[in-house]
């Protein structure tokens, strides 16, 4: 399935597939009992976990450019967009990608790690040739979405800092 079709029509409901095979105490890492930020930590998408044993080679492959592009848009909206960030959060709720316990789990990584966790055999030219064919499209849905829910942001800027941030 191309990854336009995927992210359109199954991303979400494998994302929410995804995080209820999550502990709590892993999810909600910063706050449990708020539940307010969701947490992947790294180790979570590695065969470690059955977590992602729901989704064939074929569609783990764009679950990982989704979540890719998930995590850097929130990266994004967060590091260089953060009077905007409250309202972002609560539209999208989007996931934050943090390390492992006992060291690791109060640092946010980049989605790049996403790759290397879920133990695709590409070298990393392949994964960034990879992603720069989902750049169009996700580009487009960025676009739209500023336009639709956060007009106060300049689109351009904001694409300037997601390419910035792409690797």
């Amino acid at each position: 399935m191309e990854f336009q079709a995927y992210y359109n029509n199954e991303f979400r409901s494998d994302l929410n597939t995804f995080l209820s095979t999550i502990p709590h105490t892993s999810l909600y890492h910063h706050n449990e009992e708020t539940r307010t930020t969701v947490t992947i930590q790294l180790d979570r998408l590695t065969s470690n976990h059955d977590h992602l044993d729901f989704l064939n080679q074929t569609t783990r492959l764009n679950f990982a450019h989704a979540l890719y592009w998930t995590v850097l848009v929130d990266m994004v909206m967060y590091t260089h967009f953060q009077a905007s960030y409250d309202s972002f959060q609560k539209l999208t709720n989007y996931p934050k990608l943090i390390g492992n316990c006992t060291r690791g789990c109060y640092h946010h990584y980049h989605p790049r790690n996403i790759y290397d966790e879920m133990d695709f055999k590409i070298s990393d030219e392949g994964i960034n040739s990879l992603i720069h064919s989902t750049k169009p499209f996700m580009t487009e849905e960025i676009t739209s979405f500023l336009r639709r829910y956060m007009p106060g942001i300049e689109i351009t800027s904001f694409l300037n800092q997601i390419n910035d941030n792409l690797f």
